[in-house]
């Protein structure tokens, strides 16, 4: 997705029913959404989930890079043009196995890899069945990139195993990389305690509330450490609101917080506020208090009632997406 300046805010291809597509969409508030260039079009890029869209300003251009073709296209209001040679970076995965000796019926794992440059994939849920599963970190893992790599194996009611593998690379190729993790289960201890919503909440609003523990790595991204504890949604008290996450003990340099997300879907607060917990210590008790989100920015107009999801406002940063047109998004 890119915003060319004066023309309108253009999306490439996507997935419709699990194939790929390389269509090119144009939203104007003028005109809504129009399809540029049709699905399957002679000369437009090729089909793909894994390309990258954004504006040059110098020529004025949107420029594709088309990851696994390693190939960039030039689209300069009418039509794509394919660049002569490519000046895209190369970039790999990293797969293998994962293996157990003891899992129960209902076991998988979820893989982790962080950089210091920021750069974070993961291999979600991979089943577990007879004791092996296998993954793929297939997010265009820049050349030279060294991974910081952790797992997270549920297993059942038999608990959780936390596993942190340490440094790979740099990657410099497709990498195999096989993980074996021990039998026992890692010990955790509850995190309680309470938070409170803004003051502009109205009581009784229904609240989604989603918790959970993560790892943080100095001058890495976090990464996931325990399962999401939801609660809700229903109507609670800003007094009732509870905090309880699964906290691993971790050796330094690793740091677990505690992430805290709630949604309210009132017309008179529709949004989803996000904030952290530093430094989780298990068996400790919290306070926690929400960050506001952004108010009177479209007055008005109540998200809620578009069908799309509230605004998202993380801690420390705000952003607002406006609602869409309400006869529908973008044309399938």
């Amino acid at each position: 997705m890119a915003y060319r300046p004066g023309d309108g805010l253009y999306v490439f291809g996507g997935v419709n029913a699990g194939a790929a597509r390389n269509d090119l969409l144009r939203y104007h508030p003028d005109t809504g959404w129009t399809r540029v260039i049709a699905n399957g079009a002679s000369g437009a890029p090729p089909a793909t989930r894994d390309a990258t869209l954004v504006y040059e300003p110098t020529s004025r251009n949107l420029l594709l890079f088309v990851a696994q073709r390693a190939e960039v296209w030039s689209f300069d209001g009418t039509s794509w043009t394919k660049r002569a040679s490519s000046t895209g970076p190369r970039t790999f995965t990293v797969s293998g196995t994962v293996t157990r000796p003891v899992t129960y019926s209902y076991a998988s794992t979820t893989v982790w890899a962080t950089s210091a440059s920021g750069f974070s994939t993961t291999s979600f849920f991979v089943p577990m069945g007879g004791g092996q599963g296998r993954y793929t970190l297939a997010d265009r893992i820049p050349a030279g990139t060294v991974l910081s790599v952790g797992l997270m194996v549920q297993d059942g009611s038999a608990g959780w195993t936390y596993l942190d593998v340490g440094e790979v690379g740099p990657i410099t190729e497709d990498t195999t990389l096989d993980l074996a993790v021990p039998a026992a289960t890692t010990p955790t201890a509850k995190v309680t305690g309470t938070y409170s919503t803004p003051a502009y909440w109205p009581t009784g609003v229904t609240i989604s509330q989603y918790q959970r523990a993560v790892v943080r790595k100095p001058g890495q991204p976090s990464r996931q450490s325990g399962p999401w504890n939801t609660f809700g949604p229903a109507p609670e008290a800003p007094s009732q609101l509870t905090v309880d996450f699964d906290a691993f003990s971790l050796a330094a340099p690793h740091v677990q917080w505690g992430e805290l997300r709630a949604e309210s879907r009132a017309p008179q607060a529709c949004e989803s506020l996000t904030t952290y917990v530093h430094a989780l210590t298990p068996g400790s008790r919290v306070a926690v208090a929400l960050p506001e989100g952004p108010r009177n920015l479209a007055p008005g107009l109540n998200q809620c009632t578009t069908g799309s999801s509230p605004p998202s406002v993380p801690e420390g940063t705000y952003q607002f997406t406006a609602p869409g047109p309400r006869s529908g998004g973008p044309p399938s």
